[in-house]
Formats: structure tokens, sequence, C-alpha cells
């Protein structure tokens, strides 16, 4: 009978043990990086929130485009995020102001890739004086430079969508 116990004892803490060291980080972690000739007191950011909803291992409810926007960078310093659930979507949109320009980047979730948790980077480059959002500090394609590069808000002007995103930008 105490050899029964043991093992059940034994088994319980062996299923306890792996769902620690397997359990995904709800803590999400927000870098936000400049290249050096960025100033930095004229940057904006928000996150907005679209895609599936994530349950469990994978995403499980499609939510589409939300109106929830995160402020993420404002006054040059990283804004508070923790207590937002950004970690529960799958895909978000990042939204930038810098010099009365705007820019509009996709962002996936890394615990949809595989990740054990959300860590979200975010970069504000500059090329050959074309300032641009990414995920890396290595240089994109010319086209996807074009596509998250910072432009005149009439550029966005046939999404209603983007255009209330920035809308958020100018009031924050």
């Amino acid at each position: 009978m105490k050899n029964r116990i043991f093992i059940f004892a034994i088994i319980i803490g062996i299923t306890i043990s792996a769902k620690v060291v397997f359990s995904r980080n709800s803590e999400t972690q927000i870098n936000i990086g400049f290249d050096e000739k960025i100033k930095k007191e004229d940057v904006v950011i928000t996150l907005n929130t679209y895609g599936y909803i994530i349950k469990g291992e994978e995403p499980s409810i499609y939510v589409g485009e939300t109106k929830k926007y995160i402020p993420l960078y404002k006054d040059a310093k990283i804004q508070e995020y923790k207590d937002s659930d950004i970690n529960k979507y799958s895909d978000y949109y990042i939204y930038a102001k810098y010099n009365n320009k705007y820019a509009k980047m996709k962002y996936s979730n890394p615990l949809v890739m595989g990740s054990n948790e959300t860590k979200i980077h975010i970069f504000i480059n500059s090329l050959n004086d074309v300032e641009y959002l990414s995920s890396s500090t290595v240089i994109q394609s010319t086209q996807t430079i074009a596509d998250n590069s910072f432009q005149e808000i009439e550029k966005f002007k046939e999404n209603k969508h983007d255009l209330k995103m920035f809308s958020y930008l100018n009031n924050l």
C-alpha cells in the first residue's frame, strides 16, 4: 500500500513539474528600438489586436479587426501595458506616428508560432532618409520598407480602420 501511495505521489509530482516546464508564459515583453537618427520624443506607438483569440495551445475564436488599442510608446518611454491582454490575441497591427507621418506593420504573436511567451520587438529604422517600422534591425526588402515606411495620412485614407487607429495616436 505504501508503494502505491509513493508511486502515485511521484506521478503527481512529475505531472505538475511537466506542466510548469511546458506551460506558456502569460507575460508579455515589449522591446522598442530606434535607429540613431530617430528622435525618440517625436514617436508615438500603439498596438491594435486582431485575428484570433488564443485559447490553450492555438488560435480558437476568430475576431477579425478589433477596436482595441494599447498605447505602447509616448513621451520617449514605453507605456504601461502589463495589465492588458495583448498575449491573448494571435496577431497585431503596430501603428506609429513620427514627425506627422504614419506607419503600420503587421505582427504575429510568437505563441502562435510555438514560442512559450509573447515577445514583441518593434524597431524604427532609417535607411537613405526613409524611416520605417520593422520587427528587427536587419535591413528589410525594399518592398517591406515601402509597406512599413512613415507616410502622409492620405496613403491610408481608403482604410477607415487605419484612420481610426491613427486618430488614437493623435490623441495620446
